[in-house]
């Protein structure tokens, strides 16, 4: 399962995540869009699974090769792991503070292996959590401080004011179709050989 990556976390990194987005929330000024997004994100494991949850996998893949998650559950059925998707976590908040990848200009998280096309997938499991693991600040790439590819956005969410993407004015959100993804198509990252 070489096209996978993954990461086990205990549980209490949700706790962090939570006051992060809260905190988020009251210190900046954001679009109702950004609001109704971050109010969806769960920290707990639903009422009534078959196992208790003792830890969270975050699971990595090439969105290129597939968009299901389907290698990914495999991978956990294979190692024998009970588990519960959970669609609604802060999947590239958890993956970057992880240290899967990193931030790019354009609101996605950047793999070595995959540039932004990389697909997230957020588990509760019944895996024992390691005692050490990653946790650190997110990080943007450096060189997104001065590419600019992205810029060529055509609804103009690359501005000056700050340094990331306005994704609530991207013509992709709630589309289920691809319709634009000249940011990820552009990105100097996802053209370099891998």
């Amino acid at each position: 399962m070489g096209d996978i990556k993954y990461t086990v976390l205990p549980l209490a990194v949700l706790d962090s995540a939570k006051v992060y987005f809260e905190d988020f929330v009251t210190k900046y000024q954001l679009s109702d869009y950004q609001k109704a997004t971050i109010s969806k994100y769960t920290y707990h494991a639903p009422d009534g699974l078959d196992f208790t949850p003792k830890s969270i996998v975050i699971a990595a893949w090439d969105g290129k090769a597939s968009r299901e998650p389907i290698a990914a559950e495999a991978l956990l059925k294979g190692m024998g792991a009970k588990f519960h998707d959970m669609p609604w976590m802060p999947k590239k908040h958890l993956a970057a503070r992880s240290g899967m990848g990193k931030y790019g200009k354009n609101n996605l998280v950047c793999f070595d292996d995959w540039g932004s096309y990389g697909r997230i997938g957020t588990y509760f499991t019944d895996i024992e959590p390691p005692s050490n693991y990653i946790w650190q600040d997110t990080e943007i790439m450096d060189f997104c401080a001065t590419c600019g590819k992205c810029d060529a956005c055509p609804g103009k969410n690359f501005r000056d004011d700050r340094f990331l993407a306005y994704a609530e004015g991207c013509i992709n959100i709630g589309k289920e179709a691809k319709v634009c993804s000249l940011c990820i198509e552009v990105c100097p990252f996802n053209q370099k050989e891998n």
